[in-house]
Order: structure tokens, then sequence, then C-alpha cells
């Protein structure tokens, strides 16, 4: 996912735009690629590219929107491999819609720990591969309401870790590797003006995504998930977006699939997984502003919390995180923005460069 590229990159070399279109017909197909580099420690260098479509699956169908296949890939210093497509499709005048992505990953991430009291302010690096394969399938129930099922799975494959450190020696869940695949379903409901690129209306996700080793998993446990997204229209040109995310894994998750902080959608400025646990509440708030033709400018702000029970999340011991950043739209007609922030909330800035928003 470009999300990963954006979580390292450090310098992005300059993008390019194509465009295709059918003269017969009025809607057109986008075309997008630009090269990304970055470097970090358990990576050095690494260079890659990215690209993207933005299509209508039929033409003659006003009413759904665009649909959207990503595509990123790159190599490593150290040899690691990320090569990954999501994708958002939407057909049958917004009858149905899918999304999800496919990828392969062979990479190293840092460990600080689970939980509040068991965290360090110095990660352990473990280096693992996985196919990935997320697919979410929803069809119209009711007016803006959509149910459907959802499919994940991972198979992680352990290929190093730190002798000393906590996944060698402690016993945390899934420190050996193992499967995780989960049959679920999910409900939403969608009031947005734009799918890319809201200006008003409200999103809102519930999920029920149960793991059970009788179904290929090697863990057993279940993930409930509420994730409420909110946009309101201050002025011409000028939205305010406000998210609430809830997590909560119940039964014996491996450490890689708990709720989690950080990342380059939840909680920017936070490095991905630096706060994990069963449970997690986020509130993300992001003023957004077009300033001249097509560039634009953002300044956000992320609360966000960990706990190992519901009932323990605290909502005045949290932790803080926020920044700013630039928008260039690479397509007017679809809304479909470039963007580059840089957010504060461990001791250095992040940066995350991607294309489409947050949230």
């Amino acid at each position: 996912m470009i999300q990963k590229l954006g979580l390292v990159c450090v310098g992005v070399l300059i993008g390019f735009q194509l465009f295709a279109q059918d003269t017969t017909l009025t809607r057109k197909t986008t075309y997008l690629a630009f090269p990304v580099a970055f470097r970090l420690p358990e990576t050095g260098f690494g260079a890659g590219v990215a690209a993207l479509s933005n299509f209508y699956i039929d033409k003659s169908d006003s009413i759904s929107p665009p649909s959207q296949i990503q595509f990123g890939f790159a190599y490593t210093q150290n040899k690691q491999v990320l090569a990954y497509m999501p994708f958002q499709l939407f057909w049958q005048e917004k009858e149905w819609r899918a999304y999800g992505e496919i990828g392969f990953y062979k990479y190293s991430y840092p460990f600080y720990g689970v939980g509040t009291t068991d965290i360090t302010d110095t990660s352990e690096i473990y280096k693992v591969d996985f196919p990935r394969l997320r697919l979410n399938a929803l069809r119209s129930v009711a007016p803006n309401w959509y149910a459907g099922l959802r499919l994940w799975t991972d198979d992680f494959k352990m290929k190093e870790v730190e002798a000393e450190g906590r996944l060698a020696t402690a016993d945390i869940s899934g420190s050996r590797g193992g499967v995780v695949f989960g049959f679920g379903a999910i409900a939403e409901r969608d009031t947005r003006n734009n799918v890319y690129y809201p200006t008003k209306g409200s999103y809102t996700e519930f999920v029920w995504h149960p793991n059970q080793k009788a179904l290929l998993s090697d863990f057993t446990y279940v993930r409930y998930r509420v994730d409420y997204h909110v946009y309101f229209k201050l002025a011409k040109n000028t939205v305010l977006a406000n998210q609430v995310f809830l997590d909560m894994v119940s039964g014996d998750p491996p450490f890689y699939a708990m709720a989690i902080l950080g990342g380059s959608k939840r909680m920017r400025g936070i490095i991905e997984g630096r706060f994990r646990d069963r449970n997690a509440l986020l509130l993300q708030t992001e003023l957004r502003q077009l300033v001249y033709k097509r560039w634009g400018a953002t300044a956000f702000l992320n609360y966000g919390q960990i706990a190992p029970s519901l009932d323990q999340l605290e909502v005045f011991n949290g932790r803080f995180a926020g920044g700013g950043g630039l928008r260039f739209m690479l397509d007017r007609e679809k809304r479909i923005n470039l963007r580059l922030d840089a957010a504060w909330g461990d001791s250095s800035p992040n940066f995350y460069f991607t294309v489409g928003e947050a949230f």
C-alpha cells in the first residue's frame, strides 16, 4: 500500500501525471505514476514506484463514484521488498462496492512492546515475510446503507528477531509468526458527497471480524470496530474533517493483529505500531483549505489511547500528535489529491507522502 511508503518517505522525486480519455465518452480514465525514495535505519536506502488508475467500470453509469486501483513496489538496500495493490471498486449505480488490498511484504518492523506498562522508548527490529489478501464486498440494503462480508488473511513468517529482545525471550503471542485468517461481517452508512475528498456528509463503518483456528487461522480472536467520519464545509474552499475510531480485539490475537496507534492514516506523528494493545481509541480533526488553483494546505490534531480492556480506556489519559501538510490536486474532476504531511508525536517529525486523504 502507498501508505506504507508514505510512512517512511524522507525524499520524494518529482511525480508525473498521464491522462487517457475515450473521445467517444464523457467520463475519462486517469493514470498517475511517480517514483519514491526513502531511508530508514532498519531498511537503509530504498526506492520504488507508485501508480494508480481511476476509472468507471460502466461509463454509462452516472451515479457510481470512480473506481481506483493503486500499485506500489519498492526495494531497499537491505534486500527488502514491498509490493501492494489496494483497490476501491463501485458499480451498478452505487448498488455494489468492494475494496481491499493484495500484497507481498518482505520487511522489517519496530516492536516497542504491548500495553502501557510493557513499552520502551527504543525498539527492537523484527524481520518478516508475508503475503496479504484483504477483501470487503458490500451491497446496498437501504438508502445510504451497505452490508456485506470481509475476508482478511496474512501469513506472517518470522525471519529474524533480536537475540536478546522480548520477541525472542518473552511469551508473546505471534512472536513465532503464524496465519491470521477470518471471515466477518461489515456494515456501512455513507452520505458523503465525494468518496475521495468529501466536503459534507458522513461515513460510518461497523465491523465484526472473527478469526478461528477451525478456519485456517493459527489464532482465535475477534475484532470489533467502529469508524465514524463527518465533514463540514465551513466556507467555499474550507472543510473541517473529523474522525472517531474505536478498535476492540478479544481472545488471543498475535501482537501484529492488535489494535495500534500510528501510521499515515491514524495518528500521524506516531510510528505505526508504536503503541499496541487489545483496545484503541482515536480522535482526529483536520482543517483542509484550498489555497490556489490545485494547491491546498491542511492542519491536523490527533488524540489516541490504548488499553487492555474497553473499560480501561480513559478519555484524559492519551497521547497527542499533530502537524500540517500540502496538497496538490491530481484530478480536479474526481477531487483526488497528492498528500505530503509532516507530523510530530514522538521526538522527531514523521513524513507521509501518498495519494488521497488520511480519512
